[in-house]
């Protein structure tokens, strides 16, 4: 090995000592940000986000906020802790903590350079009114929303892009019938090719519920099924499924419809 072989080992070991510094020194950086900094930071550079955070506290790399708010949705005591293997794939990964009126959530979540969301084993319960704003219902809903999702993603702008998993909408009800009670109703969600394939179902209750849905990329979706009721129900209740539609030969109203969210 000449002397100039070893002269350019040096020099590679030395480099690569000092991008070892940077990276350590960066890491440094981002774990005693103080939290309330890097959360205006964020703001100012993502002008149109929709996610306010109240009582922040911490740092950037673990830290908490006393509430959430995100058109509509009310989260409190929200913690988070990010982890170091996101930046090998250029990448935000964190564990989120959280609590709703309706109980506690947890959820990990990788946010992408792009600000595309893929969010991993969450869990969570939800007011169904507050989530009612959120999606934009025309109607005000009632009851609890359980979310058992091994894994989602999410577009830049907020679309659901895929899921897999199961919504269970608990003690259901709707403005349009605020005392009557229509029971549970669970969806379960999975990927199909470039689609998000949904099976809705009751699970007991006034209502008997069967269907499928479809939601694609580009933001359609369709939903084609059969209403009912069972045996006990509220008068009211019946009397506003029969404005949907003609039973068939079941006593089933079939209803569909499609649109853009």
């Amino acid at each position: 090995m000449t002397a100039q072989d070893t002269r350019g080992r040096g020099r590679r070991r030395l480099l690569g000592l000092i991008a070892l510094g940077i990276v350590a020194y960066l890491i440094f950086l981002i774990m005693t940000w103080p939290a309330h900094h890097a959360y205006g930071a964020a703001r100012t550079q993502l002008g149109d986000m929709p996610l306010t955070l109240h009582g922040v506290e911490g740092t950037a790399w673990s830290g908490r906020a006393a509430l959430a708010e995100m058109q509509g949705l009310r989260l409190e005591a929200v913690r988070w802790e990010v982890h170091p293997r996101g930046f090998v794939r250029g990448a935000l990964d964190a564990t989120l903590n959280f609590r709703s009126n309706e109980g506690p959530g947890e959820a990990l979540v990788r946010v992408h350079p792009d600000r595309r969301v893929q969010v991993t084993d969450l869990r969570a319960r939800l007011p169904m009114q507050q989530v009612g704003v959120l999606v934009g219902a025309q109607v005000r809903l009632g009851g609890t929303l359980a979310l058992n999702l091994p894994a989602a993603a999410f577009e830049a702008e907020g679309r659901l892009r895929s899921a897999q998993g199961e919504l269970l909408w608990q003690n259901a009800s709707t403005a349009m019938l605020p005392q009557v009670p229509l029971g549970d109703l669970l969806v379960t969600l999975q990927p199909e090719g470039d689609l998000l394939h949904a099976v809705v179902q009751d699970n007991g209750g006034p209502v008997t519920v069967q269907g499928t849905a479809q939601l694609y990329e580009d933001g359609r979706y369709e939903f084609r099924g059969r209403l009912g009721t069972r045996e006990g129900a509220a008068p009211e209740l019946v009397a506003t499924l029969r404005l949907m539609g003609r039973p068939d030969r079941d006593g089933m109203i079939p209803v569909g419809f499609s649109g853009r969210w």
